[in-house]
């Protein structure tokens, strides 16, 4: 996993698991990584009707987002999804986070970027998975 805002540009150990959740109608990915000899966790809910292109993400991990859930609305395109949400910053416009996942048979990556409120993107973390 890369987090180049957070000093992690090179790449650490991170592992991730993703399958079904409440009786088939989610998705849920859980990740871990150590940052600086801490161990961190995250989670991703996924919610996507396969009659429609709209999905919801609920995410929240120990190292960016402490006790909050961010709610992220967007759509999927075959095997990946793209979503995006708002995160407060106190005395500025909120700040918009996306998250991407793209899934094949054989690897997972998840892809997050940090949107100042121009709306100018930075990759915040990355995450290439393959299966074991």
């Amino acid at each position: 996993m890369t987090d180049p805002q957070n000093g992690l540009d090179d790449t650490c150990p991170s592992t991730a698991t993703a399958g079904p959740a409440l009786q088939e109608k989610f998705v849920r990915i859980t990740y871990a990584w150590e940052h600086r000899g801490k161990s961190e966790e995250g989670l991703i809910m996924i919610a996507h009707d396969p009659a429609d292109s709209a999905c919801q993400l609920y995410w929240g991990d120990t190292f960016h987002m402490g006790r909050a859930i961010m709610s992220l609305h967007g759509h999927v395109d075959g095997s990946c999804l793209s979503a995006r949400g708002t995160y407060p910053v106190p005395g500025h416009p909120d700040w918009g986070w996306r998250i991407d996942v793209a899934c094949e048979p054989a690897s997972l990556c998840i892809t997050m970027y940090n949107i100042t409120p121009e709306g100018t993107e930075e990759i915040a973390v990355r995450g290439e998975y393959t299966r074991g």
